[in-house]
C-alpha cells in the first residue's frame, strides 16, 4: 500500500532523528551500517555498480560530474536515460511549469555552484526525506504559519514539498527581473527569505532605497558562495543571522546552525576527507 505523502515525511522525521543518535554515539559504526544498507538497497539494483556491491567503501571507484554524466544510464536504478532526464529538466525551465516527472520521479536541474549544471532525480521516499531534513535543520518546526519566499532560477516539485497548512512556500523567478517582484514580496511579507547571495544583495539595496520593506525572520543563502563582506551587510540591513545551505546533486551537503557553524549532514552522506592541507579538505560524496 502506497503511503500518503505526509505520512512519508513524518516517519523520514523520526528515522532522521534516530540516525542523528546513533551518528553521534558511534559515527564509524553508523557510517558502516550506512554502507551496507547502502549496498544492499541501492548499488544492488545499479546496472553499472550491481557487480560491486559487495566491495568495501575503500575500494569503490571514485567519480567526478563527467563520469557520472557519462554512466548516467547506468548508474540510476529506475532505468532512466540522461537524454530524456535532461529533456524534460530542460523542458521545464522553458515553459516554467516544473511538475512533470518521468515515472513518478522529479528531475531537476541543479543550481550549478560549481560552474557545471547537472540533473538529478528524486524518488518520492527521498523527496519526503529532503522535506523532512529541511524541516528539522534549516526551517525548524513552528505552530505558527510561516511564509517562504524562495528565489532560484528554477522551481522543482521537490522544494514545493515543503507546502503545508504551516508553510507557505512562494516561487520567485529569477529568470524575471528583480524589481517586478518588489509588490509581491511587500505584500507577502515573509517570515523565511532563500536565494543565492547576489539575490539577496539585491534586495539588501532595494530595502535601504525603500523600495522593498520587508522583515525576515530567516535569512537563507543558497546556490553561490556567501562572501563575509556580503554576510555582514545582509545580516545589518535585516537583523538576522544569515544561514546557509549547500546542496548538491548528492542530496543537501550540509547547513549552518544557529552558532554560524558549517556542519556536514554526515549522518545521512558518507564524506570522506580528500586532505588538500592542514585546514582544507575535498570531500569525496557518497
Amino acid at each position: 500500500m502506497k503511503l500518503p505523502f505526509k505520512l512519508r515525511v513524518i516517519l523520514a522525521l523520526f528515522q532522521l532523528g534516530r540516525e542523528r543518535r546513533q551518528f553521534e554515539r558511534n559515527p564509524l559504526y553508523h557510517q558502516q551500517r550506512m554502507w551496507r544498507r547502502f549496498r544492499r538497497n541501492t548499488l544492488a539494483k545499479s546496472p553499472l555498480y550491481g557487480d560491486q556491491r559487495e566491495s568495501c567503501i575503500e575500494d569503490f571507484p571514485i567519480q567526478g560530474k563527467l563520469e557520472f554524466t557519462r554512466d548516467f544510464d547506468f548508474i540510476n536504478t529506475r532505468g532512466i536515460r540522461f537524454d530524456d532526464a535532461m529533456r524534460v529538466a530542460q523542458e521545464a525551465e522553458d515553459s516554467r511549469d516544473f511538475t512533470p516527472t518521468i515515472d513518478g520521479v522529479t528531475v531537476g536541474l541543479s543550481s550549478g555552484t560549481s560552474g557545471n549544471r547537472g540533473v538529478f532525480l528524486v524518488s518520492e521516499e527521498e523527496r519526503a526525506f529532503w522535506v523532512a531534513m529541511v524541516l528539522q535543520r534549516i526551517l525548524g518546526f513552528s505552530l505558527k504559519k510561516r511564509k517562504v519566499a524562495f528565489f532560484l532560477r528554477a522551481n522543482s516539485k521537490l522544494y514545493t514539498s515543503v507546502q503545508s497548512r504551516l508553510i507557505r512556500f512562494s516561487f520567485f523567478d529569477l529568470l524575471i527581473p528583480v524589481e517586478q517582484h518588489f509588490n509581491e514580496l511587500n505584500d507577502l511579507q515573509p517570515d523565511i527569505v532563500v536565494g543565492q547571495p547576489s539575490l539577496l544583495m539585491m534586495l539588501v539595496d532595494a530595502q535601504r532605497e525603500g523600495k522593498l520593506r520587508i522583515a525576515p525572520h530567516k535569512v537563507i543563502s543558497v546556490a553561490e558562495v556567501l562572501s563575509s563582506e556580503d554576510q555582514k551587510a545582509i545580516e545589518s540591513c535585516f537583523q538576522v543571522s544569515v544561514q546557509q545551505v549547500y546542496q548538491c546533486n548528492e542530496g543537501m551537503f550540509g547547513q549552518t546552525c544557529a552558532h554560524g557553524n558549517f556542519h556536514l549532514n554526515e549522518d545521512g552522506l558518507l564524506i570522506e576527507k580528500d586532505w588538500l592541507d592542514e585546514t582544507r579538505f575535498q570531500p569525496i560524496v557518497t
